[in-house]
């Protein structure tokens, strides 16, 4: 797959090459570099055509864009930031991947879907409808149950669960707990960031199980500026990172 773009006389291609390791994205037929300044080179074809496309359109539309970590619009280059940051820092810098595991993990002793209020009712029942599956899938998938509470105090969990966290997310590949780190920061949930993972729910339905008790507030007492702004945010960290989970499992 290539593209070419230009702006005046300045032309360049984007590709990408089979490599030992897996596909490396290239620029102008040389092999493209992470802000880091890494090879950037992922484990599957799809996601490296994707990353290729988003290189040659950012930089003809937003030229410098790409340069450093995490700067430029957040919806420039989705891929290529969730892979840059993959394999500059998880993969690359020193104890970053054991730091990621251990914070990741450690939304589970505190997760979102395990604190339900007692009341009203009705924010009861969307609590219910929109968590009540997501603790049972989880009992089945990892064969251990997170305690839920009403309470202010961290529930009492079995530990079986909190170990089975930790080795969930510890199991998974550098451009995984990459996508999966993205998930879980903007959903608030470990749980609902492994659901979206493995496939248990799409972005839509993580965007619905992080905001329950926002969504309850706006429609009672008005939309705020400002956390509707965080809402939008949040809507946008999962579809990209769902988007990046699925050219992974394409290969």
């Amino acid at each position: 797959m290539t593209g070419s773009a230009g702006r005046g006389a300045a032309q360049f291609e984007t590709g990408i090459a089979r490599e030992e390791a897996g596909f490396a994205v290239t620029l102008n037929g040389a092999p493209a570099k992470t802000p880091g300044r890494h090879p950037l080179i992922v484990p599957g074809a799809a996601l490296a055509r994707e990353i290729a496309k988003e290189i040659k359109d950012v930089i003809a539309d937003q030229p410098g864009a790409l340069s450093g970590k995490g700067k430029g619009a957040q919806i420039a280059a989705p891929n290529f930031r969730i892979a840059a940051g993959a394999i500059d820092v998880i993969t690359h810098e020193r104890g970053a991947r054991d730091r990621v595991v251990a914070d990741l993990s450690g939304y589970g002793a505190t997760d979102l879907v395990c604190f339900r209020c007692s009341h009203p009712d009705a924010l009861v029942a969307a609590q219910a409808a929109a968590w009540a599956p997501l603790t049972d899938w989880f009992a089945a998938e990892f064969g251990a149950s997170l305690s839920v509470t009403s309470g202010l105090a961290a529930p009492d969990h079995d530990p079986r669960a909190l170990a089975a966290i930790a080795a969930a997310v510890g199991a998974a590949d550098d451009f995984t707990l990459a996508a999966l780190s993205l998930a879980t920061r903007s959903a608030g949930s470990v749980v609902i960031g492994l659901a979206l993972a493995r496939g248990r729910i799409d972005a839509a339905e993580a965007f619905a199980a992080a905001t329950v008790d926002e969504i309850y507030q706006a429609e009672r007492w008005g939309a705020d500026e400002e956390a509707s702004r965080g809402r939008e945010a949040t809507a946008l960290d999962l579809r990209q990172a769902a988007q990046f989970l699925e050219l992974l499992a394409e290969g």
